[in-house]
């Protein structure tokens, strides 16, 4: 088994990056980083002394090697062939010359959001009175999740701008090699006419949600019965899971399937 570090550089306490050791180059270190569903990342070359702490074992690391598990089998662990780039680094220089020719295929799932604060992007799929239902993307174009979102929680919606533009460009290239639908979203998103559709759906399945400023919370949804949500914990190796019933009218959005909570289901 690969063997992983959690990287701490000096910011915030809990903030890290999860990454294997390449190689050591006199005061530099290279990392193949791993996202928080355990794929390939990107290439971070630091400099021994900016990084604080280095850890190898953790729940955390221990989860992301279960994830990862899952995702090799099916082929989706490596989805921009970092680790072809990987074999033709032998040394700080020639990776740097790599960067030189291409850059942009070292950093396929690094966030680039405007400074305006949170939002996500994403397709609407249908909508009732208090309601929207969105299929989502993430922020290189893969379909990401079914989100459900209280109209009263949204400040705005646009539908035009240079990060939309960026975002679709990102989508056409990852259709042509069939990389836009890892978790098979698209699927279920076809599925759905009108919002009971939506909640036969995801009975049974692992969900997130949040109400009013409250932290997200994890569980199995098991029922609904009017605007009462019913749910059950489960086994997971990374989050605290509810059980208990909560109105839906206090929920700000719920979110369902997409890979966080595909590899989640897993642990049932």
């Amino acid at each position: 088994m690969e063997k992983l570090y959690e990287i701490y550089t000096g910011g915030a306490e809990d903030s890290f990056e999860v990454g294997k050791l390449l190689f050591e180059e006199n005061s530099w270190q290279l990392y193949l980083t791993l996202d928080e569903l355990g794929r390939d990342d990107s290439l971070l070359l630091i400099r021994k002394p900016a990084v604080t702490r280095l850890l190898d074992q953790s729940d955390y690391l221990a989860e992301i090697q279960r994830r990862r598990k899952m995702l090799t089998q099916k082929g989706l662990a490596d989805p921009f062939k970092l680790e072809d780039k990987v074999t033709l680094i032998k040394s700080v220089g020639s990776f740097m010359d790599l960067i030189a020719r291409a850059s942009r295929l070292f950093w396929p799932g690094r966030r680039r959001l405007p400074a305006m604060g949170l939002f996500a992007v994403g397709r609407l799929l249908c909508a009732d009175d208090d309601f929207s239902l969105y299929l989502t993307v993430d922020e290189i174009g893969r379909d990401d999740s079914l989100l459900l979102v209280k109209k009263k929680a949204v400040d705005r919606v646009i539908d035009q701008s240079e990060y939309l533009q960026d975002i679709s460009r990102c989508r056409r290239q990852l259709k042509e090699r069939g990389l836009e639908d890892p978790f098979e979203v698209q699927g279920k998103a076809a599925e759905i006419k009108q919002m009971q559709d939506f909640w036969q759906l995801v009975a049974g399945q692992v969900v997130s949600f949040v109400m009013k400023d409250e932290e997200e919370e994890y569980g199995i949804l098991k029922s609904k019965e009017g605007d009462a949500l019913s749910f059950e914990q489960y086994p997971s190796g990374k989050y605290e899971t509810f059980a208990g019933q909560i109105n839906l009218a206090e929920v700000g959005h719920l979110e369902a399937f997409g890979g966080e909570l595909t590899l989640e289901n897993n642990n049932c």
